[in-house]
């Protein structure tokens, strides 16, 4: 079935005849079958296959049949140019695998758009991908050459220059139809790059439409009687056939919030921070575009903004005392408040652990310190606190009571005896380190002296050289007591006679009258 016009071919009548008679054919049965639509049928026409209009004889039924063509440069009709006519109209063998995976199926109409539906969200959104769309063909006469708008391609084909010929496409199209399968093809930028018709293989372009989208803006608003919560919204234009599909925002403090639908950044998200510091929010609009496979992400520094939050914190830091007289028990009580973040210190309550309280103590402006002064009416140890009151965000709140001991009066020193405390190391001193107590680790007993460790043989030894020396020393002392008793006899001292008891010869008798004379041979032996 024919659907692009037919007109008088170069060859037989007879074909001619043919032509004429399948295309009225075709036009009545377009016009009875379906009123603005046209036959997906091929463009198969009964002519000489060299006459015909169509770059590809009887079109093409996918992406990947057409490619194929493609690739053999066959036309089917005895052309092999249509790798330059494809290239001429930006279809490169470089985009062949592109063509393949990614074209996307649409309609050319006669009023000269080119329509694809995109599915975004799992909905179907019919867009206008190119305008002022024109064909063309082989044959000038299936171009309505009458007419201002027809036009001559030269394009060159293995070095020659071969003219094709074309016009807008509700020129060319049959009487009756209005629209045409066409398979589209998509840059990067969801910019319509290539498209032709399904059932004759003719190239068809035009105006493409150009798909707009930015981020511009990210709103943050704080929510009023909500503690560090924001609300966000984003300024996200786009147009031109790009779709938002969802818009993610990062709230800088490592959680994010999804919402989805083209009216995603319109629809206001609240978040809440629950620490102090300088937070980075940003925000990410995610864009469909023809022919893409993926949400393209969009966003910019504009998109981005700071969030200083201070979360408020309060305390009673510490309470302490000090003793003002002791001998009319009168102290003085401190209390320190810890605040920030937005809390205002307003006052302190006292109780001094006697019965007697002082509430209401306003603090001066910018001193994080109050104090009281009391004086107790006996001595005594007492339990005093106080409790801090704040304002945060309007509200008035308490912070957990300081504690603090309290004795008025120093109590004497306990004494283990005169002039010394209980406790001291005099109290019970080490028997052998008097600086340190009889408990301490540091007193230590010295241990007894021990003999050596020895065995039966070296106590053998030991006990015959004691027995020897002491013969020795028995010996001599035997020896010096005769020797005395002997100088006394020979000088007429001694009372009684003696002799010499080492020798060997029997001495006279002799009386104290006539001393023994000593022979110089004796006195020789000594």
């Amino acid at each position: 079935m024919m659907v692009r016009k037919i007109g008088h071919g170069k060859s037989k009548s007879i074909a001619f005849i043919a032509g004429l008679t399948i295309g009225i054919a075709s036009i009545i049965s377009a016009g009875l079958l379906s009123v603005g639509v046209a036959s997906a049928a091929s463009d198969c026409a009964p002519v000489n296959n060299s006459d015909d209009n169509a770059i590809i004889y009887c079109g093409f039924s996918s992406p990947s049949t057409f490619i194929s063509k493609v690739k053999s440069n066959d036309s089917g009709n005895g052309h092999e140019d249509l790798q330059a006519v494809y290239a001429y109209y930006g279809l490169e063998p470089a985009d062949y695998n592109n063509f393949v995976s990614y074209a996307e199926p649409g309609t050319v109409y006669s009023n000269g758009t080119i329509v694809v539906d995109m599915h975004v969200n799992g909905q179907t959104i019919a867009q206008t991908v190119a305008t002022n769309t024109k064909s063309i063909g082989r044959l000038a006469s299936y171009q309505d050459p009458n007419t201002s708008t027809f036009f001559t391609q030269p394009i060159s084909v293995n070095g020659k220059t071969v003219d094709y010929y074309g016009n807008l496409d509700g020129k060319t199209f049959a009487n009756g139809v209005t629209s045409l399968p066409v398979t589209v093809l998509f840059n990067k930028a969801g910019v319509m790059q290539f498209a032709v018709d399904d059932a004759c293989g003719n190239p068809d372009f035009g105006t493409p439409v150009t798909p707009t989208y930015s981020c511009s803006a990210l709103h943050d608003t704080k929510v009023a009687n909500q503690a560090n919560t924001y609300q966000f919204t984003t300024t996200a234009p786009v147009g031109n056939n790009a779709v938002i599909t969802k818009t993610v925002y990062d709230f800088g403090d490592g959680k994010t919030a999804t919402v989805t639908g083209p009216n995603s950044p319109n629809v206001p998200v609240t978040h809440t921070y629950t620490t102090s510091n300088t937070f980075t929010a940003s925000v990410t609009v995610y864009v469909s575009l023809p022919g893409s496979q993926d949400s393209i992400p969009v966003t910019s520094v504009k998109c981005q903004t700071k969030i200083t939050v201070l979360i408020p914190y309060y305390q009673c830091a510490e309470l302490t005392g000090a003793i003002l007289d002791k001998n009319k028990l009168s102290i003085s009580l401190t209390a320190t408040a810890k605040y920030g973040g937005g809390a205002t210190f307003t006052s302190a309550d006292f109780d001094f652990g006697d019965g007697d309280v002082q509430d209401g103590v306003k603090p001066v402006n910018g001193v994080v310190t109050v104090t009281v002064t009391h004086t107790y009416a006996t001595a005594n140890t007492y339990n005093a606190s106080a409790v801090l009151h704040f304002m945060v965000n309007g509200e008035a709140v308490t912070a957990a009571p300081c504690p603090a001991i309290v004795t008025p009066t120093a109590p004497p020193t306990p004494e283990c005896k005169p002039g010394v405390a209980e406790g001291s190391a005099a109290c019970t001193p080490c028997p052998t380190n008097l600086s340190v107590p009889s408990n301490s680790s540091q007193c230590t007993t010295p241990p007894p002296p021990t003999l050596p460790n020895t065995g039966a043989g070296d106590t053998i030894a030991i006990f015959s050289g004691v027995v020897v020396a002491a013969f020795l020393v028995y010996r001599q002392l035997i020896f010096r007591k005769h020797r005395a008793a002997f100088l006394a006899a020979e000088q007429g001292t001694s009372p009684l006679p003696l002799s010499d008891p080492l020798d060997e010869e029997p001495q006279p008798t002799v009386t104290p009258s006539a001393p023994y004379k000593r022979s110089l041979r004796r006195n020789r032996r000594y």
